[in-house]
């Protein structure tokens, strides 16, 4: 049935070859991911646009007149194909540090009318570079005076959705405790969801964290331990 809401015929699984289009919202749309027939990128997609681990339909229900989505770690671009299907006419902004995913992401951010910024997100301008880890999803930025990429404040990317971000989507690799820390930009957000991860600071415990989004003025809907070191959650500001 999830297959379905694309417009793709999925039979067995065994036989299944992932398609080089897409319906959304009555148009079909050419995608290029070149390891679509890997099992981890099958997998990132149906927990992302078939699960909506995310949780994108229960923010549509909570949030009204959904305008700005932010979506920083985007690497290929598969979280702006669910954003883009619930939220037709809102503007998506997609922020990946990874050069060498470039050619695909802009492929697939053309197809979906979404922004691009080859930019890490930072708690304040700076430069960063790279480590990256078996897959160039689990790819770690960290500041450095002599890094070869932009690290953009939170403040910045705020600036450039103007006047607000609805929704931010965060999968950074950790980079996320440092962004908490940026009080007064998260006050211009109304909405997180996110993969957070506990192993980026010694110590930290997903209390600590649900503690900090109270701090900040959130409460969160939405929680799911996928070890003890990581896990999901989503998050949406109160109203007084």
């Amino acid at each position: 049935m999830q297959w379905a809401a694309y417009g793709v015929k999925y039979r067995r699984s065994t036989d299944f070859i992932f398609p080089g289009t897409l319906l959304i919202h009555g148009q079909r749309i050419q995608i290029k991911f070149p390891n679509a027939t890997s099992r981890e990128f099958l997998y990132e997609f149906d927990q992302i646009c078939l699960q909506d681990c995310y949780r994108l339909t229960e923010l549509k229900n909570k949030l009204k007149n959904i305008q700005n989505i932010v979506d920083v770690g985007a690497n290929q671009g598969i979280f702006a194909i669910a954003a883009r299907r619930h939220f037709p006419t809102a503007s998506i902004s997609c922020y990946e540090p990874n050069i060498n995913l470039k050619t695909i992401l802009d492929h697939n951010a053309s197809a979906l009318n979404v922004r691009t910024y080859y930019e890490a997100v930072t708690k304040e301008d700076c430069k960063v570079e790279l480590h990256f880890g078996e897959t160039d999803l689990h790819t770690v930025s960290k500041q450095a005076d002599d890094g070869t990429v932009s690290g953009t404040s939170l403040e910045t990317v705020i600036t450039r959705a103007q006047p607000k971000i609805d929704i931010l989507k965060l999968d950074c690799e950790g980079a996320e405790w440092e962004l908490l820390e940026d009080t007064e930009s998260w006050q211009k957000i109304n909405a997180v969801t996110m993969e957070y991860h506990l192993w980026a600071k010694p110590n930290s415990s997903y209390e600590e964290l649900s503690a900090r989004f109270e701090e900040l003025g959130f409460y969160i809907i939405y929680h799911k331990a996928l070890s003890n070191t990581f896990g999901l959650l989503t998050a949406v500001r109160k109203r007084s």
